[in-house]
């Protein structure tokens, strides 16, 4: 029985040649790696549904009710949930002064701030409250935006007059930590791909070697060599 060379399997399946393409990020990327900053998976969870749900009458009966208000649906946020974020005037400052200057005055004032309230949502949340659902906490949500630096990256988004001051600042060094002394174009642009660009490199020069190997071997019908390297 003749020999096949697996492919590798993707998440994405394309019509067209142009389709892929399209998607050269993917493919570069590929196997993919967590998400860092946006996360389409957020907003499709069961929880944010609730709220549309409540509004066409959808509740079941045998659920534990205690509506002490109506929220306002031609009012509510449709922002993604990594856009969630704690409020930037806890120390009255703007956006470009909190990157800069400001950011360590801000992270005390953050921490607080999410303590009280975690405290807040898990005591809502609490299986003695008629409002537990059991679902993620808007305050877990928010707390992970700050951690992975999303925090910043909306922020940034948010602010036009601010952007240059929060790039500079807070979101570039995340991706040039470990090569601060740059000094031109091409060697500061790969550099963005990803935090752990050199890593991510060397994975796909590696599977690239050892899928050439491979392949040859294949089209040429002998045993692949012990010289393949270990991936």
């Amino acid at each position: 029985m003749p020999r096949a060379l697996p492919l590798s399997p993707g998440e994405i399946t394309y019509s067209t040649a142009k389709d892929e393409e399209v998607n050269i990020l993917h493919r570069l990327r590929y196997p993919a790696e967590e998400v860092k900053f946006f996360n389409h998976i957020n907003n499709k969870r069961s929880w944010i549904k609730a709220v549309v749900a409540h509004h066409l009458n959808l509740r079941s009966p045998t659920l534990c009710q205690n509506i002490t208000s109506l929220v306002d649906l031609e009012w509510a946020s449709t922002r993604p949930l990594e856009m969630f974020r704690t409020p930037t005037w806890l120390t009255s400052k703007a956006y470009d002064e909190i990157a800069e200057e400001g950011h360590e005055e801000y992270d005390k004032v953050q921490a607080e701030f999410m303590d009280k309230f975690t405290a807040e949502e898990e005591q809502a949340q609490s299986p003695a409250s008629c409002n537990y659902d059991g679902k993620r906490l808007l305050s877990a949500a928010m707390k992970q935006n700050w951690d992975k630096g999303i925090f910043w990256y909306t922020l940034a988004l948010a602010s036009p007059t601010g952007i240059f001051r929060l790039f500079y600042k807070q979101i570039q060094p995340r991706f040039i930590m470990h090569d601060i002394d740059h000094g031109s174009f091409e060697l500061v642009m790969p550099w963005y791909w990803a935090e752990d660009y050199v890593k991510v490199a060397m994975k796909k020069m590696a599977d690239r070697e050892d899928y050439d190997i491979r392949l040859r071997h294949t089209l040429e019908g002998t045993a692949i060599s012990d010289t393949v390297p270990n991936i």
